[in-house]
């Protein structure tokens, strides 16, 4: 059986650890950077605490776990560090059942960091469980915090609030005065609830505010994007509609995605349909590439077709169909070497890189190497070692024992020269050595080598002395 006294130092090294880690989560209230000494707060003063009336205080409240054990060890909640680790686990425990009686708790703190820690855990659960009571609470010790520090805090708690009662905390907006921070936190917190539940009616309240003195257009554009995604969800023929009428370039490329996507959500037809029918070309694009993206590993056939009918709109480096290969690869190999077989020229190359990637990761790269050398056509081959090359820039041994099988000695230097483009500025001086060994007998090497040196002197260049050195 494990002892009590194992179960009250895991409690209190659980307790630390998980307020350290709750702490750095983005969704927890912003300090500011104070110190200490700058924050008032009513602490106890005494470097020790009495067991006894310290349990008395709290016997009601507290777990009868950690009852037994204050009474069981009495000396350990004599020690101020002792019992402030006690006190935060006794905080923690009682977050779950009574976020208002765990803030009571933070009073009987008596060290400064233990406390604030803790209380910035108190604050970001209890404005999650009951952002109302959350708020009261901190409207009435709001003289106990620096300003900075109080409203990270009460913006916080707004936000909690708009996100599950936005009706309820745009109130609160219309009773803060313009430019205080806590108006931006409600409007972000109610762009998420009314978002999800109510967009229509976030539309409509966020043209009532947007003429107020402290809206900035960034705010409001945060807020529409926020409502327009939810919208999307509910109406997506109206919402495609609204989009593609809006004047901003870039507000058009970041709700295009997700709205694409509510397109796949019911078929592939549907969202290459959707794309098609899009008149900005530049919009079409960013929708294109993000549907390739997140769609190709859920119709990699299809989208090896959408591939090739849309080069126009691809980066020119054929990115979708590297995409979709690679994601046909992984779950249908022999698939994915039968639509290699058809294609020819540059695509044909983009293939078998993305082929060629998806074995080195299955097999290793020896594997690969070894499933590259067993292909027939020796264009096949060619293109295989070379692809390999590419993805074995980390290792410039292996990328030269790739480019040493590639028999036809344009594509090796052109191979070599496009690593040579791309590669970490350091490994430029590894290929340098590799070629003056003459291990590539067949690479045009002052085609190369002059490559190698304009890139060295773009990324290191002359360094110069100063004048008084």
């Amino acid at each position: 059986m494990v002892s009590s006294k194992l179960i009250l130092c895991l409690l209190s090294a659980c307790s630390i650890s998980f307020v350290a880690g709750y702490l750095f989560k983005p969704s927890s209230p912003p300090t500011a950077k104070t110190s200490t000494s700058q924050i008032a707060h009513p602490i106890v003063q005494s470097p020790t605490v009495e067991n006894e009336s310290f349990l008395n205080d709290f016997e009601d409240q507290l777990p009868a776990s950690f009852i037994e054990l204050a009474e069981e060890f009495p000396e350990l909640v004599l020690s101020q560090l002792q019992y402030n680790q006690l006190l935060q686990g006794m905080t923690i425990e009682l977050l779950k059942t009574d976020p208002a009686a765990a803030a009571d708790l933070l009073d009987r703190f008596t060290d400064e960091n233990t406390l604030l820690g803790t209380q910035e855990l108190v604050i970001s659960i209890w404005s999650e469980e009951d952002p109302e009571q959350a708020i009261k609470w901190l409207e009435e010790r709001k003289a106990l915090y620096g300003e900075e520090r109080y409203q990270g805090y009460y913006s916080y708690a707004l936000n909690s609030l708009a996100m599950v009662e936005p009706d309820r905390a745009v109130q609160y907006f219309e009773a803060l005065e313009p430019g205080d921070p806590a108006r931006l936190a409600i409007m972000q917190g109610v762009s998420q609830g009314w978002g999800q539940s109510d967009p229509v009616t976030g539309f409509q309240w966020l043209e009532q505010i947007e003429s107020q003195p402290d809206i900035e257009p960034y705010m409001v554009t945060q807020v529409y994007s926020d409502l327009m995604m939810g919208y999307m969800h509910l109406h997506r023929e109206e919402a495609a509609a609204t989009i593609a009428e809006l004047e901003s370039t870039q507000l058009k490329a970041e709700l295009i995605k997700p709205l694409v996507l509510k397109y796949a959500d019911s078929g592939f037809g549907d969202a290459a349909t959707f794309i098609q029918n899009l008149e900005d070309p530049d919009i079409q694009r960013v929708a294109a590439a993000h549907f390739v993206e997140i769609n190709a590993a859920r119709y990699p056939s299809e989208m090896i077709d959408f591939a090739i009918n849309n080069m126009d709109l691809d980066t020119g480096k054929q990115d979708f169909l590297k995409q979709a290969f690679l994601s046909l690869s992984y779950t249908d190999f022999d698939q994915a070497i039968q639509q290699y077989d058809r294609l020819e020229g540059q695509s044909k190359d983009a293939a078998m890189e993305a082929i060629a990637l998806s074995m080195s990761h299955m097999k290793g790269p020896d594997g690969a190497a070894h499933w590259v050398a067993s292909l027939n056509d020796q264009q096949d081959r060619d293109t295989g070692f070379a692809a390999l090359a590419m993805n074995a820039s980390y290792d410039t041994t292996k990328m030269f024992n790739s480019l040493s099988q590639i028999q036809d000695s344009k594509k090796q230097t052109a191979t070599l020269k496009a690593i040579v483009a791309q590669i970490q500025p350091h490994k430029l001086f590894d290929i340098q050595r590799m070629l003056q060994s003459g291990n590539l007998a067949g690479v045009e090497s002052n085609q190369v080598i002059e490559d190698i040196n304009t890139r060295i002197s773009d990324e290191y260049g002359d360094l110069l002395l100063p004048s008084g050195a």
